[in-house]
């Protein structure tokens, strides 16, 4: 649509004349302005003589003068007045023209324009191309040219414009018909022989009979076109009509059915290990009926061939008497997809004819012929798309027919009703029959290389066959090396091959899909192997491309309907890990050199500023990590507030930690030190103190490296915090020494302060209570000097009254740790923090327990339990739930100590805090011990000593004794 400043205007004479500006509807005003309208439009910039209007607008005896036209010309000009100067209604001396700078704007003249490049298409054989360009054509006509004019002057001026869009018509039915598009030709042509008597229309009718095999047909439809002829112009058909009918009934040839009982054609070889797919094979019998279509899809290499043969191999023996036709069409292979002609020859040859006819129209004739009443299915097995399966539809009559492929065929399912069947990747549970079939007693001899198999080969029954023939073949290696071996470095998507031949290797059928994908979703998934996950976020997705999320969802849904992606939830994705392995492969290839760095940095940019956005709502201490850099990404992460932040932080958890390990990986170190500082109080929640330690040790390493002494010295703080939060108060105080050094070099009184406060609660863990005493009252000093940000001041200064009460619990002054806990409850109230009010909560409780009111210390814990949970602060979740057990066996409720304590066994198995899960079982065997269940509790305590010796702790003796002094 021309754009003429910035109003795109549209004009419409191919039906009821309309203005459209910025697609909206303008008034044209009365029916006599828009048929003037409508007959200046139709020859823009040429004068049209007065008398012309005249007789068009009222007739020719009507007695009209061209004086009457200046009122109509009038308001036509005011209705143009909001298109500008660009259009206009000139007065000449012979009459009127309509000047215009761009006559597209005219729907008639964009209509000729399509027309003319569908014809250069059709003469250059792009069929498909000259298919869309006639569609697109024809849907500019909405009713009859020159609607609001029903004079013989406007009637013979509409004639020839309806001659071009019956012309249009008839070439796009031509195309049609060679396509063998044969269900459109006749869904056209039934509402056009009602209403026009042309004999291209009755031409095409002719040809679409035979071709469909109703032959038969043809001379009752000619003898009925002939009588209306006759009756309504009074003529007789033309010889040439005459000919193509006796054509078409000469050329039908008599043809031998199929005798005996069920053929098969073309069907592949059973799969010796077919497992599984029952709910698969049930769907496919309920679905068929005859004129149904079947649409089977799934992702490369998961079953959907197998699956096919297995089912038509099962009903063949169910009903010896149906014909099974079956093709691969080549969608997907080293070969060139099929055509229907090629399909067409292929059933003939496999039915056994002998004299093929060479025309296409023929040879279909030939197929129903031997087919004949027989009760028949049609496999139309790996289609490119639906086009490809669409085109062969017309050969298969109303026979029911399944069409398999890669490509989720969604034309199919909405133009012809198709019914969907998925095929997914086996189960666990199928994926391990499968390799004890192939592999018999090597499946036992290793389960757990096994269940590794099963894990990365994600259920893809091709994966697994050719790693288990990789096994069978090496006897004398163990399960364990050569599953490893499959494991590293991809080798799984290149073995299986016939020496140089690798068509049947996993990366060469992966390649057939992500070639197939138009430009821009190739690229896109090329660049997803550069996300260090296969799960991940459309927003992640659209960092990687520099694009915007709408632009990166419209490319993803191409590529899960290419069946090499899946949708995981609402705007979240996942792939395959042998795909992710198979593009990360991809995309490390020389040619994307220049685009891995700059999508590499704009990924690790867009998580970064996520993660920091959601830090700063999430935690209170208002010391800010300073941005990488001035650069926004296109559409940053926009947390609605606290709550949201936390959520969007817990999912993209895994993710968080591998962007991390990529930016230390790549060398992007300052990404990489901000990072681990923006991560630690997730990290911290999580009790992932392994990962805790490995991120804050790299971001340590980085900050060093580009001479980022705050963040190297932050680094080393949170190194400490994690220390400490694994029961490691010595390694602890190493790291936190240091941090206070740097921070004090630097003169940076706040980092000194808060190193100096967790310095002293590495002395609190060593029972060094005086020591510790100094340490935090000198953190407060340092705290409140002069010139401190209050808000920072704040959060850090009721830490510190946190852990002065912590202290004074210690010694036992109770009365002094309460009023330590009140004046860091007031000040987290006011900041309302509420993490850090339900620390001051939880605390309390122990007070209490500690106390001896294990009621005062239920109800506060329960309190602190619902705010932890709310905070995902799954870690003094754990530890509150072990105070509220040891609180209900202080009160003799023993099954609700029991029930506490599993509670907090469950939690703690899902963390990666290894202490964190021993004192869970420790206060679980308490709870069993004291609850009359000795057994039990030794097998608890027996699995909290194995996870201390683990971690070298002299703990582990103390639960060993305790198991010594059970009554077993």
């Amino acid at each position: 649509m021309p754009t003429w400043g910035a109003l795109p205007v549209e004009f419409r004479i191919l039906g009821p004349t309309t203005l459209v500006v910025q697609g909206k509807r303008r008034h044209l005003g009365v029916r006599k302005t828009r048929g003037a309208l409508a007959v200046l439009l139709s020859q823009p910039n040429t004068v049209v003589s007065a008398s012309t209007l005249v007789d068009a607008l009222w007739g020719e005896e009507s007695g009209r003068e061209p004086r009457h036209l200046q009122p109509v010309i009038s308001k036509a000009r005011n209705a143009l007045s909001v298109c500008g100067p660009r259009v206009a209604i000139d007065t000449t001396a012979d009459g009127y023209r309509l000047r215009i700078d761009d006559s597209l704007a005219v729907d008639l003249f964009r209509f000729r324009e399509l027309v003319n490049r569908a014809r250069a298409a059709r003469d250059g054989e792009r069929l498909d191309e000259a298919e869309q360009l006639y569609a697109e054509a024809l849907g500019l006509w909405s009713d009859r040219p020159l609607h609001e004019l029903d004079t013989p002057r406007a009637q013979t001026m509409r004639d020839p414009l309806r001659g071009e869009q019956t012309a249009a018509r008839v070439a796009l039915h031509d195309i049609w018909l060679d396509l063998g598009e044969h269900d459109r030709v006749e869904e056209s042509l039934r509402s056009a022989l009602l209403g026009e008597l042309d004999e291209r229309f009755a031409a095409q009718w002719m040809r679409t009979l035979h071709q469909t095999g109703r032959t038969g047909e043809i001379a009752t439809y000619f003898r009925t076109f002939a009588h209306r002829t006759r009756l309504e112009v009074d003529a007789e058909p033309s010889a040439g009509l005459r000919r193509l009918h006796d054509d078409l009934i000469a050329r039908a040839t008599t043809v031998e059915p199929l005798s005996g009982r069920g053929v098969v054609v073309g069907l592949p070889r059973a799969q010796a290990h077919f497992v599984g797919r029952g709910e698969q094979l049930r769907s496919l019998d309920h679905a068929l009926a005859p004129n149904a279509i079947v649409a089977v899809d799934g992702p490369p290499t998961v079953g959907k061939t197998t699956l096919l043969v297995q089912w038509a191999q099962a009903r063949r023996q169910r009903s010896p008497d149906t014909l099974i036709l079956y093709t691969d069409l080549n969608g997907y292979s080293v070969s060139a997809p099929k055509g229907r002609e090629d399909v067409l020859v292929e059933f003939l040859r496999e039915l056994g004819s002998v004299d093929i006819p060479t025309s296409p129209v023929e040879q279909l004739a030939h197929l129903r012929a031997r087919i004949g009443d027989r009760r028949a299915v049609f496999i139309l097995d790996n289609a490119r798309n639906s086009a490809q399966a669409e085109r062969l539809l017309d050969l298969t009559g109303s026979a029911p027919v399944v069409v398999s492929s890669r490509q989720r065929l969604n034309g199919l399912i909405v133009r012809r009703g198709a019914r969907r069947i998925t095929v997914p990747p086996l189960s666990d549970a199928d994926a391990e029959e499968l390799l004890t079939r192939r592999l018999e007693d090597r499946v036992t001899a290793d389960p757990r290389a096994m269940r590794d198999l099963i894990g990365f080969a994600g259920g893809l029954p091709m994966a697994l066959l050719i790693a288990a023939e990789q096994i069978a073949a090496r006897a004398s290696v163990s399960v364990r090396d050569l599953v490893d071996e499959l494991r590293k470095e991809s080798r799984l998507l290149d073995v299986g091959s016939d020496g140089p031949d690798t068509a049947g290797t996993l990366r060469t059928i992966f390649s057939w899909s992500l070639d197939a994908l138009a430009e821009q979703p190739r690229r896109l998934l090329t660049l997803l192997g550069l996300h260090p996950r296969p799960h991940f976020s459309v927003g992640a997705a659209a960092a990687l491309g520099d694009m915007t999320r709408a632009e990166a969802g419209d490319l993803l849904d191409l590529v899960v309907d290419a069946g090499l992606l899946d949708r995981d939830r609402a705007g979240r994705y996942r792939m395959h890990d042998l795909i992710h392995s198979f593009v990360t492969d991809r995309v490390g290839g020389p040619q994307w050199v220049d685009h891995r760095q700059t999508a590499t940095v704009q990924l690790l940019d867009w998580y970064l500023h996520a993660l920091g956005a959601a830090r700063d709502l999430i935690t209170l201490d208002a010391h800010r990590v300073p941005p990488v850099g001035p650069r926004e990404p296109i559409e940053p992460v926009v947390h609605g507030d606290a709550a949201e932040a936390l959520r969007w932080s817990v999912t993209e958890h895994s993710n968080l930690v591998e962007a991390t390990r990529l930016a230390a990986r790549r060398g992007h170190h300052h990404h990489t030190w901000r990072f681990a500082a923006c991560f630690n109080d997730l990290l911290q929640r999580h009790g992932d103190t392994r990962t805790a330690i490995e991120v804050n040790d790299l971001g340590r390493r980085a900050a060093n490296l580009v001479r980022e002494v705050e963040g190297e010295a932050g680094c080393l703080n949170n190194l400490g915090l994690t220390y400490l939060a694994g029961g490691d108060p010595h390694t602890a105080a190493l790291h936190l020494t240091r941090a206070n050094e740097l921070f004090e070099r630097i003169g940076n009184s706040y980092g000194r302060a808060v190193s100096l406060h967790n310095l002293a609660t590495t002395h609190l863990e060593r029972d060094q209570l005086d020591e510790a005493a100094t340490a935090y009252r000198q953190a407060l000093r340092t705290l409140l000097e002069p010139g401190g940000a209050p808000d920072k001041v704040s959060w850090s200064v009721a830490q510190v009254h946190l852990r002065l009460g912590d202290l004074h619990l210690r010694r036992a002054e109770y009365d002094l740790a309460l009023a330590e806990y009140a004046r860091a409850r007031l000040l987290r109230v006011a900041l309302k923090d509420e993490r850090g009010e339900a620390l001051v909560v939880s605390a309390v409780a122990r007070l209490h327990l500690s106390r001896g009111n294990p009621a005062e210390a239920i109800a506060h814990g329960g309190d602190a339990l619902a705010r932890h949970l709310s905070c995902v602060d799954l870690v003094s979740t754990v530890n509150t739930l072990c105070l509220l057990s040891t609180a209900h066996l202080d009160l003799g409720e023993l099954p609700e100590a029991v029930d506490t304590a599993r509670r907090a066994v469950s939690f703690a198995h899902d963390l990666a805090n290894l202490r964190l899960q021993a004192d869970a079982l420790r206060t679980l065997g308490l709870a069993q011990a004291r609850s009359g269940s000795p057994t039990d509790a030794a097998t608890t305590w027996r699995r909290a000593a194995a996870i201390l010796r683990s971690l070298s702790s002299p703990e582990a003796a103390v639960l060993e004794s305790w198991v010594d002094d059970l009554p077993l």
